[in-house]
């Protein structure tokens, strides 16, 4: 009796992740369904065992090389051969592998990612009939009179561990090679001696430094920073995205351990703190070090990515105590019970160098806090050199309501993002962003909403503008927000509508609004004569004339307009304006 398969596809998917290869090969003859599911895991990884196992595969490739992920030839426990022996002369392996398998398994499994086999199988094989494996990630150990052009060619694009044995006299040979293969992640560098070769003469520190002048860390022990500073001497770039609990160690361990480790890397240029526990390395004696004329960083780059409220505020305090010039980029969470106590903006004062600042407030981490203000204009004026500025849960604002009574100046923002905020009397505001940044590309205005002083006569039509129109814009992030009536009643159209210089373009694109949970869910609309009659509409609620109809229905309607001079992408939350 044929079995029918009563199980979903995606329930049989999961399974077969938890199978072992025997009995994913048994699933196969249960029905044809079962057969395509459960061949990928069979084909997905093979270990060949022998040179007949081999050739079945060989024939079988043909019709499932697609599937093939991994590939592993059985071998001997072997190294690279002795230098005074011949380099395949006396290695020998269990699988025959030879130039027409590897040409077979090249033309039929263009997605391999990993081939496994052993040095001395690369007898007779030419790479110059081979085509390139795009996503080859790692290969079996080679020779390094085997890594030449055609070996790149072939395995090197996207490669990512590699083994490589060598004579000590090949060093800086090897060394040469291997910097121009940047998607390396693992490196096994195995030297080849003779018996009376002498390995304390080898200088390992200084071979690694050349290798290495950028370190990407995860810290884990006390002992890290000092294997760092060991055998890194010339290190110029230093990543830190995560440090372990404090139970093993104290904090001021941990503190003083980063501050040994800069003090002991005197080339030491740029150092990136980010991610789980990080604020924990934060401390006076960091700052003051860092102060120093004689201290080699010139970059800081700082990511608060778990808020912290203490380590928070004594980061704030030490920079508004000792300044720090080579902060670059800071991101940052702040929580603040009483708006305004912990002077995040004003202790940011001091970092003269800062370029990048993402600003995380209360209302950021809490949605039912306030919104916390924000003077955009009074905190570009200290800081004029910064270029991008991300603001989550702000109440953005300027010092004066009416334009001529601010102060003009001339600030370096290039990019302004506005995350879950609220922008006060936006009309002065983007027109004073307009005029003091003139290198304003990018504006975006994410889940944002304005104040609204008052509602619209005809309480049909809902407008915002947004007045740059000194800037050439880039991209243009609008949120529907902007003029969202409220939970109950929402815009059925919204209309964007480009305003360029002195031109008054009369053509809106008109979005069409599908109700979903909570928010309503826009798309443009291709009814071409829905569309016209939505402009006739729109200029009847503009004209000084309009008198709104009280028998007749109408579709609540929305438009923002938008003055500059150029724009190059428009969208309105998700949704791309063509």
């Amino acid at each position: 009796m044929a079995l029918v398969n009563k199980l979903p596809t995606e329930f049989l998917q999961k399974v077969s992740t938890y199978l072992c290869l025997q009995d994913c090969y048994e699933c196969l003859f249960v029905c044809r369904l079962w057969h395509h599911t459960f061949q990928r895991n069979v084909y997905k990884t093979i270990h060949i065992q022998s040179t007949e196992q081999l050739k079945q595969f060989i024939i079988s490739v043909s019709c499932y090389g697609l599937l093939v992920k991994e590939i592993y030839l059985s071998r001997l426990i072997d190294t690279v051969p002795q230098i005074n022996q011949s380099m395949f002369s006396t290695q020998k392996t269990f699988v025959e592998f030879d130039q027409d398998t590897l040409l077979q398994i090249n033309r039929f499994c263009p997605l391999l990612e990993v081939i496994d086999f052993g040095v001395s199988q690369w007898k007779g094989i030419d790479l110059n009939q081979l085509v390139l494996w795009n996503r080859m990630r790692g290969c079996g150990p080679i020779y390094f009179r085997k890594l030449d052009r055609g070996f790149l060619s072939v395995f090197g694009n996207q490669l990512t561990k590699l083994h490589v044995g060598y004579i000590p006299q090949e060093m800086e040979s090897v060394l040469k090679k291997v910097v121009t293969m940047s998607t390396l992640q693992d490196l096994t560098l195995e030297i080849i001696l003779n018996d009376d070769d002498d390995i304390v003469t080898l200088r390992w520190s200084d071979y690694l430094q050349k290798v290495h002048e950028a370190l990407h860390g995860h810290v884990d022990s006390m002992k890290w920073f000092q294997f760092v500073t060991r055998n890194y001497p010339c290190l110029k770039e230093l990543k830190l995205t995560q440090l372990s609990t404090s139970r093993f160690g104290t904090k001021w361990m941990w503190q003083s351990g980063l501050v040994d480790l800069i003090v002991g890397l005197p080339q030491l240029q740029s150092l990136t703190l980010g991610g789980r526990n990080i604020p924990q390395l934060f401390s006076d004696g960091l700052v003051k070090e860092l102060k120093k004329p004689t201290c080699s960083v010139k970059n800081l780059y700082v990511d608060f990515e778990t808020y912290q409220a203490i380590e928070s505020c004594q980061f704030l305090l030490a920079v508004a105590t000792h300044g720090l010039r080579q902060l670059k980029c800071l991101r940052l969470r702040v929580w603040e019970q009483i708006p305004g106590w912990s002077g995040v903006t004003s202790n940011l004062f001091q970092c003269h160098g800062l370029i990048s600042l993402h600003l995380s407030l209360s209302k950021g981490l809490v949605d039912q806090f306030p919104f916390t203000n924000f003077l955009i204009d009074h905190f570009l004026k200290h800081l004029p050199q910064l270029e991008i500025l991300v603001l989550v849960g702000a109440n953005v604002q300027v010092t004066y309501n009416n334009y001529i009574d601010l102060e003009q100046h001339t600030y370096a923002l290039r990019k302004l993002e506005l995350i879950q905020s609220k922008v006060e009397n936006h009309e002065v505001v983007f027109r004073y962003l307009s005029a003091c940044c003139v290198n304003l590309n990018d504006i975006l205005l994410k889940r944002c909403e304005t104040e609204r002083k008052r509602i619209n006569l005809s309480g049909l039509l809902n407008a915002f503008t947004l007045d740059v129109r000194h800037c050439q814009l880039k991209k243009v992030v609008l949120s529907t927000l902007l003029i969202y009536v409220g939970t109950i009643q929402y815009n059925k159209f919204i209309g964007i509508q480009l305003k360029y210089g002195d031109l008054q373009q009369d053509q809106i694109i008109w979005c069409n609004a599908e109700k979903s949970m909570i928010y309503p869910v826009y798309y443009l609309n291709q009814d071409k004569e829905e569309n016209e009659e939505l402009n006739q509409l729109y200029k009847s609620y503009t004209s000084t004339l309009s008198d709104s109809m009280p028998g007749n229905y109408t579709p609540n309607i929305g438009v923002i307009t938008i003055y500059c001079k150029s724009v190059g992408q428009v969208y309105l939350d998700n949704l791309k304006i063509k």
